[in-house]
């Protein structure tokens, strides 16, 4: 019998071909399960036989693998493989396409499918994060149009939250480095509600929620064009947002203060930041404002607001803006 190393080329060609579509599993009954594991394993053993092998199989290996869920590329973005990353490129993987995750997380679970740069932002993989979007991962990968606006502006938005690596960076993980990677990236910075493309917020709504000092100055920079008093769905700006936390957003109020942040301006349900800090307790958060609003002028003094006149609102209860979405 013929060693498979006599073989011709041609004719190993022939069995890579054949393995990566024919081949079967067999259950302990004997009857055909799934071919797939069962390619995989063949040409995985195939390649790693020889150099020669090696040269001939690997091709046809990350073939089927790109076919049944991309895991060579998963697991190198979760290895941080660069090597096997380069490999994956130059055989033709797409950084943009939905690929599984390898069961490699301990959080793992059947048919996790995410993007590439998805997967990095996962597992806080900055660098890595950084080199797929050099290497022509896009930043906003889901659908992404330009959307008219209540006040008639007209911004391009990433289509609800489940498409947006940015706002599952900020509100999934509060990740300020991610968060600024894909910024720097341009990442849109306006979502959809759920997967439409109702506007529901800003990334500086989401910054100024988590409490992310590095994403709010990348947002606000002069060369970005979000607007510091602009609202979200319910009304509200990153100030509102900002006054309802307690943990470790005096920072937070006070850059955003500092950039002309209206503590004045109101909500869909008319009430103010300083209402809104004094409904939930926040006595840090209220002082930051009463400071600021102190320095307001003269012409804005009748609407300054204090703890006492500002409590309830006119039917007595306090309220609490809902939160954003």
């Amino acid at each position: 019998m013929a060693r498979l190393d006599t073989l011709p080329v041609e004719l190993l060609h022939d069995i890579a071909g054949f393995v990566s579509s024919n081949a079967v599993m067999l259950d302990a009954k004997g009857e055909t399960g799934e071919k797939s594991r069962w390619a995989e394993s063949d040409l995985a053993a195939l390649s790693c036989t020889n150099r020669q092998f090696h040269q001939i199989f690997t091709p046809y290996l990350y073939q089927w693998d790109q076919e049944y869920g991309s895991y060579a590329m998963s697991w190198a973005i979760q290895t941080s493989s660069y090597e096997t990353l380069e490999k994956t490129l130059t055989l033709g993987y797409h950084l943009d396409s939905i690929i599984t995750l390898a069961k490699r997380w301990r959080n793992y679970k059947e048919n996790q499918r995410h993007r590439p740069i998805e997967i990095a932002i996962l597992f806080e993989e900055h660098r890595l994060l950084k080199w797929l979007l050099e290497h022509g991962a896009s930043a906003d990968p889901g659908p992404v149009k330009d959307v008219q606006l209540e006040d008639g502006s007209v911004h391009r938005m990433a289509q609800g939250r489940s498409s947006s690596p940015l706002y599952r960076a900020l509100v999934q993980l509060s990740d300020d480095n991610a968060a600024v990677i894909l910024l720097d990236a341009g990442a849109r910075t306006r979502f959809g509600r759920d997967d439409t493309f109702f506007y529901s917020c800003t990334a500086l709504h989401l910054a100024a929620t988590r409490g992310l000092a590095k994403t709010m100055e990348r947002l606000l920079l002069p060369k970005d064009t979000l607007d510091i008093n602009e609202k979200d769905w319910h009304g509200h700006t990153a100030l509102h947002l900002a006054v309802l936390e307690q943990d470790h957003r005096m920072a937070i109020i006070e850059k955003l203060l500092r950039h002309g942040a209206n503590p004045h301006t109101s909500n869909n349900e008319n009430t103010t930041a300083i209402e809104s800090a004094v409904s939930t307790g926040h006595l840090e958060n209220v002082l930051a404002l009463i400071q600021a609003m102190a320095n307001t002028s003269p012409q804005d003094a009748s609407e300054v607001w204090t703890p006492p006149c500002c409590a309830q609102n006119p039917n007595g209860s306090a309220r609490t803006p809902p939160r954003p979405i």
